[in-house]
């Protein structure tokens, strides 16, 4: 038997799992799929954290010859720190962002539509009152303004934010099942590989737990370079925006680079959320935003992107779409990021599955040449 096909990582065993909860909730109906995500959040929360610790449990278990337990309250005690460090240092200074950007929101937006209005106006050819009845100036007044006035409404989602943010800390502090399945790792592989090989084929159990590892190897790298690319774009648009000084900074870095982990629609959808921040709070810098962050989607997607990630994502936009679209109809923001690696994942099996028929059909390099035109 291929050992190596049948190595069963911890890290494997916790995708799977994981996966099988989120894909279970498609097999119910909306009424139904809530009541599943309030009985199912627990478990997926404390799997998801012990997926994100295990490498760090590992890291000291090897390196400092520590046991399992001390280990785990390292690796657990290290990641508190740090939640804590950023929610003091950075949801502090982006609440306190929000908070003021609402205060001045109406203001703001007033001097933004007389601006706007004004412009229009004198667009048009009508640079003096007396050129059409008065009448006629109020009701394009009236519908410049309704149309602009609208703009205040759009960042008002904002207001949630930290309500969310710690909820989302306390869920995951809270989940003390991802400690425990920590502790009994050994355990659970060991339970998972038996009842695999008990109930299936060697042949086919043995395949699972090569999609299995496929697909935490995808996952895992996806994750891990996508944010690692995000923060580093997050960043160098904080220093950027802080050297034009423009208003906000961090608010709109955050949202650059919290979007960015989405591929394909992501950036888009924070440049825009980020040009319509400018747009209220400071008009004349529109336009240097805007440039500055299309420029850093550029250098993004034809540098920085390729060097961390590679090739891990390897599918085309419309495939991205697809699943961004599908998967984010089940599971919100989340399952949209999740939906990205699972596609590569079936991507990549259907591709050997199909090299291996053809394989077996002995097809000539010049077939498969005339096949791929």
């Amino acid at each position: 038997m291929n050992k190596k096909i049948i190595r069963f990582s911890y890290s494997s065993l916790v995708f799977a799992v994981i996966m099988i909860i989120l894909i279970g909730s498609l097999c119910v109906n909306k009424s139904m799929r809530i009541s599943y995500y309030r009985v199912i959040f627990p478990i997926v929360n404390g799997f998801f954290l012990a997926y994100i610790l295990d490498p760090f449990v590992v890291f000291f278990e090897r390196k400092f010859n520590m046991k399992r337990n001390m280990s785990v309250f390292i690796a657990v005690f290290i990641v508190t720190l740090i939640v804590i460090l950023l929610g003091t240092l950075v949801v502090h200074n982006v609440i306190n962002s929000i908070i003021n950007f609402l205060e001045t929101l109406p203001h703001s937006s007033n001097l933004t539509t007389g601006m706007i209005t004004d412009r229009i106006i004198n667009k048009i050819g009508i640079n003096r009152i007396d050129d059409l009845d008065k009448n006629t100036i109020a009701i394009i007044r009236n519908s410049i303004n309704k149309g602009i006035s609208s703009i205040k409404y759009v960042p008002k989602s904002f207001g949630n934010f930290q309500g969310t943010i710690f909820g989302i800390c306390k869920k995951i502090i809270s989940c003390l099942l991802g400690v425990y399945i920590l502790l009994d790792k050994k355990l659970l592989i060991a339970r998972a590989k038996r009842m695999l090989y008990a109930f299936t084929s060697n042949e086919r159990a043995d395949y699972i737990v090569y999609i299995i590892n496929k697909g935490n190897d995808i996952f895992s790298n996806f994750v891990v370079g996508k944010v690692i690319d995000s923060a580093i774009i997050g960043l160098i648009c904080f220093v950027i925006l802080i050297m034009v000084k423009c208003p906000y900074a961090l608010l709109i870095s955050l949202v650059v680079g919290t979007t960015n982990v989405l591929p394909f629609v992501g950036p888009i959808i924070g440049g825009v959320v980020a040009v319509i921040i400018t747009l209220i709070a400071s008009p004349k810098m529109t336009l240097v935003v805007g440039l500055i962050i299309a420029l850093l989607q550029q250098f993004d997607g034809a540098i920085l992107g390729p060097k961390i990630l590679g090739d891990k994502i390897g599918v085309g936009a419309f495939w991205i779409i697809v699943a961004i679209t599908l998967s984010g109809a089940v599971g919100g923001v989340v399952g949209m990021f999740f939906g990205v690696p699972m596609v590569v994942l079936i991507k990549n099996l259907v591709e050997e599955h199909v090299n291996r028929r053809l394989k077996r059909k002995k097809m000539t390099l010049l077939e498969l040449e005339n096949l791929n035109e």
